[in-house]
């Protein structure tokens, strides 16, 4: 029984059977550790929380390049007051590292209202909706309304597909 080990790389193995035969093997060991979200849009003064995937705990977060700040423990990310972007990074305790795809701070650009829900339109273009769903109105493809618990605010609410290469250029509502 082999147990690789949690760094990556190359492990030579060498095994000899009880009449002197050998054989020898190179194994590469891949790393499984992975961050998580990979890809993020994230509006400023917002938070989210990092998590890592399999590899060696505990782990240890940070910011590879560009502005926010994150709790090297936790994974707490708190966008800065600007746009822009980011990469953030997690090594775990036998160091193996991963780091984020996309990290891109947004703002809201416009905010409209019907009678029972919102929508918002960031300055890249995408759109977040809430509130009562009853028609359809929030764009999402159910009657499902958003934003009723907790657990549907902020990241947790996912933007509109806008489809391929398009984003929204202005927004209006109804009631």
């Amino acid at each position: 029984l082999y147990t690789a080990p949690n760094l990556s790389g190359d492990e030579y193995i060498r095994v000899t059977d009880s009449i002197g035969n050998i054989v020898e093997a190179i194994v590469t060991v891949v790393s499984t550790l992975t961050i998580s979200p990979a890809d993020l849009k994230l509006p400023v003064f917002s938070t989210a929380i990092y998590s890592a995937i399999l590899g060696t705990a505990p782990y240890t977060y940070s910011i590879l390049s560009g502005t926010g700040t994150i709790d090297s423990s936790t994974g707490l990310l708190t966008a800065p007051s600007t746009t822009g972007s980011s990469v953030v990074q997690v090594v775990d305790s036998s160091l193996d590292v991963d780091t984020s795809v996309s990290l891109t701070y947004i703002k809201p650009v416009e905010i409209v209202s019907g009678a029972y829900h919102a929508c918002v339109r960031y300055n890249e273009g995408s759109v977040k909706c809430f509130g009562d769903n009853g028609n359809g109105q929030l764009g999402i493809g159910s009657t499902a309304d958003v934003g009723d618990s907790a657990l549907e605010i902020g990241g947790a609410n996912l933007f509109l597909d806008h489809g391929t290469g398009r984003t929204a250029k202005a927004l209006s509502s109804g009631d």
